[in-house]
């Protein structure tokens, strides 16, 4: 049997990420500091630099909180994944792919490998770049001027209940993935085997994905939804649009621009998220609401992690348990 095997080294999530965050950036050349050129090129310089130094870019424009809360925590989120991985950044869980052509049941088989130290450093890189994305939603709304945001209450949106619980369009794609994952839209093309080392769980492998698509998702809404898209909104109203048509083009323009940056296998359907996603953030002319939007992205990414790999897979565990620290704390400059 001919097995293709392939080594996810950051490559599932690094190099999209980093994809969208230079996209996002150099958005900042456009909607920082819009009163003038000057402050609008001080802007994109104090975003670049946040995003290579952690911290840095909001001190340069005297957002000293935010260099300490956001700009601090990546920093020390960086150091963590680098001590984790030993220096190589490449700790992440290791995939192998059987084509179908190749496999005794005909399908396309993944067999996923996972141990305690993948799981770790998987989970504080999409937290790390949670945080990225949020540093560009500050950035705009406080337009480099140390105002005061919504930055912070929107990372806790997946769980506010009490904002969406009776909004339709947070229930919509929730029903959708329980009910795909019960094959009412038909069933997988591929097998899916998850081998879990070193004592990881299964329930830690969910309370990790829980993490993960948190901040995640509260990351690119705030940056395509809550960023970007309000960017457009507004051009398109001063290019002449009428405020309905500069919704929907906006809406329709950051959609493409998210889809553009995710895995090949992944544009189309990540382009037609971006536009519900739209459509949740900017429901009518007058009203705006991120945490729906943020809320609509993590549970439905976690939703399908759940059924994809924890629920329908096939999932081993070995008990040859490595304890790692709760809290290591160190600096790399």
């Amino acid at each position: 049997m001919k097995t293709a095997h392939l080594k996810f080294v950051f490559s599932p999530m690094i190099f999209p990420l980093l994809k969208q965050s230079l996209l996002a950036f150099g958005s900042f050349l456009v909607f920082c500091g819009q009163s003038n050129a000057a402050g609008s090129l001080g802007c994109l310089g104090a975003g670049v630099t946040e995003y290579f130094v952690p911290g840095l870019g909001f001190a340069l424009v005297g957002e000293y909180d935010d260099a300490v809360l956001l700009g601090g925590s990546r920093r020390i989120l960086r150091n963590q994944i680098w001590q984790i991985s030993g220096g190589t950044y490449s700790s992440l869980p290791e995939t192998e792919m059987i084509r179908a052509s190749d496999s005794q049941s005909g399908k396309d088989e993944y067999i996923y490998t996972w141990d305690q130290k993948s799981q770790k450093a998987a989970t504080l890189s999409r937290i790390e770049s949670g945080l990225q994305n949020a540093s560009i939603y500050q950035f705009y709304q406080s337009r480099c001027a140390d105002q005061d945001t919504d930055t912070y209450h929107l990372l806790n949106s997946a769980i506010r209940f009490d904002h969406f619980y009776d909004n339709w369009m947070f229930w919509a794609p929730v029903a959708y993935e329980v009910m795909n994952a019960q094959g009412f839209f038909g069933t997988s093309d591929s097998i899916k085997e998850l081998h879990l080392g070193d004592g990881l769980t299964r329930n830690e492998a969910l309370l990790g994905s829980f993490t993960n698509n948190i901040f995640v998702g509260a990351g690119e809404e705030m940056a395509f939804r809550g960023a970007l898209q309000h960017y457009f909104f507004d051009s398109f109203q001063e290019m002449g649009f009428s405020p309905q048509a500069s919704r929907h083009s906006s809406i329709l323009t950051a959609a493409i621009i998210f889809g553009s940056v995710h895995p090949t296998g992944q544009k189309g359907s990540a382009t037609l998220a971006g536009i519900y996603n739209g459509y949740t953030y900017h429901p009518s002319i007058h009203e705006f609401d991120l945490t729906t939007a943020i809320a609509v992205h993590s549970w439905s990414n976690f939703l399908n992690f759940y059924y994809a790999f924890v629920h329908r897979a096939k999932v081993t565990e070995t008990n040859n348990k490595i304890q790692y620290p709760l809290l290591h704390v160190g600096f790399n400059f």
